[in-house]
């Protein structure tokens, strides 16, 4: 599956863009429709142009088919949302495990070198920091999983 990832930002540009629909006729785009383009779900003329734009601007392809471990990224990522628990899993090929607690705020990163825990985790940003971090711990992207753990640290003390 190809896919290109694009910034909210990047995102809300290219929708405010008034682009060639028809010959003659310009306007702008839905959501849907950028969608389907970065998905490549649709194929068309304009859908390219979307996808030629949106690299451009600084996207970045992905394709599953290419497994893209390379770029920091890696789509082997299940997620396990139980609700009447309130606990969501993040399972790295059941090598790193991302495990968010609702009830408590409490989040657990756990790999081969152990299990380490933070606490008070209350915003989207501290939950998409501590994502990362488990990703690098995956990918190898940080030189080593206890630099990784320490980054996820200094990411939550940032707040």
């Amino acid at each position: 599956m190809k896919q290109i990832f694009l910034s909210d930002n990047l995102k809300r540009e290219m929708l405010a863009i008034k682009w060639d629909v028809k010959p003659g006729e310009r306007r702008t785009i839905s959501s849907r429709m950028l969608w389907g383009a970065l998905n490549f779900s649709i194929n068309s003329g304009l859908a390219r142009t979307l996808r030629a734009a949106a690299m451009q601007r600084g996207g970045v392809m992905y394709d599953s088919e290419a497994s893209d471990e390379r770029n920091g990224y890696h789509p082997d990522c299940e997620l396990v949302n139980d609700k009447k628990n309130k606990v969501m899993q993040f399972f790295f090929k059941k090598k790193v495990i991302l495990t968010l607690h609702g009830c408590n705020n409490l989040a657990v990163i756990e790999s081969a070198l152990g299990r380490e825990e933070f606490q008070d985790i209350k915003t989207i940003k501290q939950l998409m920091d501590l994502q990362f971090a488990a990703e690098c711990i995956f990918v190898g992207t940080l030189i080593n999983e206890k630099k990784a753990i320490r980054a996820a640290r200094c990411l939550m003390a940032v707040k």
